[in-house]
């Protein structure tokens, strides 16, 4: 059952950059674990949907499924970027809702 909610959720994380890249934007995914400096490099060029970025800065680590680029002056310049999760349930958890608190 496990393995099954892993490739369903893989499956809709696809199909949803399918969709944005569909829409024009333009989309960077990561897939190392602790890359931050590639997360913060992409973040820099001003990428509008930046997926699966890792930050680590001990003791703290964390990965998210989409960063996504706002009109919103920051040190990049003047865009930021807003944390965005993709879940297959209707309901949130408090469990899902935890690594956005951090």
């Amino acid at each position: 059952m496990l393995e099954l909610l892993i490739e369903l959720g893989n499956r809709h994380e696809e199909v949803y950059l399918d969709n944005l890249r569909d829409q024009g934007k333009s989309v960077v995914e990561l897939d190392e674990f602790g890359g931050t400096d590639k997360a913060i490099k992409a973040m820099r060029q001003g990428v509008d949907v930046i997926a699966q970025a890792s930050f680590v800065l001990r003791p703290w680590r964390g990965r998210t499924d989409f960063l996504f680029k706002v009109n919103r002056p920051s040190e990049l310049g003047d865009w930021s970027y807003e944390v965005a999760d993709t879940k297959l349930s209707q309901a949130a958890k408090a469990t899902a809702v935890l690594p956005f608190c951090l």
